[in-house]
């Protein structure tokens, strides 16, 4: 009787694995392999690709320098403005001081939002240069690999290394074209 019960468990089980496998593979219709530590290291190890990043790193540096500056002059600029808003002078139009002073507050918080955005990634850029470039490198990565998988259709995209698979054909290993794009979109972005 329990041979009977573990038997009719075991073909139920089966057939369950066998129904969900079915279901999988009518989903998965596309599968490819990506060794990411592998594409990270290439990258790491292009002089060319590396001086391009140093470049983006010195126009961003100069950029910050540039919106600080822009700040400085505007926060003394709208000062001004409140000063002459506050204390008019004969022929002082208000209305249009008030006008440009809410003007050049806008062009302020512009400056101000950028400063932020920019802030951190310089500042990175200067202490940890090296973590600033794998991070970019890994947002290059990820950005090249989610293109690709729309791109050509693919339904996973698993890493090489980790899967915890034993064999794959080389045909489903897509790193040679993930690492020429990511190559191809450092050097048209920062480039």
């Amino acid at each position: 009787m329990k041979i009977k019960i573990a038997m009719s468990l075991i073909i139920l089980m089966t057939m369950t694995s066998f129904n969900l496998l079915a279901q999988t593979r009518s989903r998965l219709s596309k599968v490819g392999f990506v060794d990411s530590a592998a594409i990270f290291n290439s990258i790491l190890e292009d002089k060319a690709l590396l001086q391009i990043i140093d470049i983006k790193f010195e126009n961003d540096k100069k950029t910050l320098d540039s919106i600080i500056e822009e700040i400085k002059l505007a926060r003394i600029n709208v000062s001004n403005l409140e000063k002459q808003i506050n204390q008019p002078q004969a022929g002082d139009d208000i209305s249009k001081l008030k006008t440009n002073l809410s003007k050049l507050k806008s062009k302020l918080e512009d400056l101000e939002s950028k400063y932020e955005k920019l802030s951190p990634v310089v500042n990175m850029q200067k202490s940890k240069k090296n973590q600033a470039i794998n991070l970019l490198v890994q947002r290059y990565i990820a950005g090249s690999i989610i293109t690709i998988t729309r791109r050509e259709g693919y339904t996973a995209i698993l890493e090489r290394k980790d899967s915890g698979i034993l064999y794959v054909d080389k045909d489903f290993d897509i790193t040679s074209q993930i690492l020429a794009f990511v190559r191809e979109s450092i050097k048209k972005s920062l480039g």
